[in-house]
């Protein structure tokens, strides 16, 4: 079986066709009342970010309610020690373009951010972590 590489954006909107209306809709550039209690409820997230030798996803978790809405922009993900790889917080100086997949066990929904970030030291986190993720959210939409 051959197959034919695909280059070009007309290419590959010819064989998806256009997104569904609601699919699109669905984006707000900020903390929508209806994913506010899915953010508050989720347990996990998945951390994207990119740097200088590549891109990184680092799972992050705690308890409900870890991922503090700061407000309609702003969320602060707490920082815990791991492996001290640091390697998503090297890439965050790099390059300030995250994105988090937050999941709630059993559950269907999935809720991704896509953000701007800021590193900041303990005396503005939200738990003991030494530093917290501030997210600037660009973007925020059920998936």
């Amino acid at each position: 079986m051959q197959s034919d590489i695909i280059n070009d954006l007309a290419a590959l909107e010819q064989l998806y066709g256009k997104p569904a209306a609601p699919s699109i809709f669905k984006e707000v550039s900020y903390i929508h009342p209806v994913y506010r209690p899915f953010i508050e409820a989720a347990p996990f997230a998945a951390l994207s970010t990119v740097g200088p030798d590549g891109m990184d996803v680092s799972p992050r978790g705690d308890p409900p309610g870890f991922i503090h809405i700061e407000d309609e922009k702003t969320l602060l993900l707490p920082d815990r020690r791991g492996n001290n790889r640091i390697d998503s917080l090297r890439n965050i100086l790099h390059d300030n373009r995250v994105a988090l997949l937050l999941l709630i066990p059993v559950s269907a929904k999935r809720c991704g951010l896509t953000a701007v970030r800021r590193l900041l030291w303990r005396k503005r986190c939200c738990s003991a972590s030494p530093t917290a993720i501030c997210c600037r959210v660009r973007c925020c939409a059920f998936m």
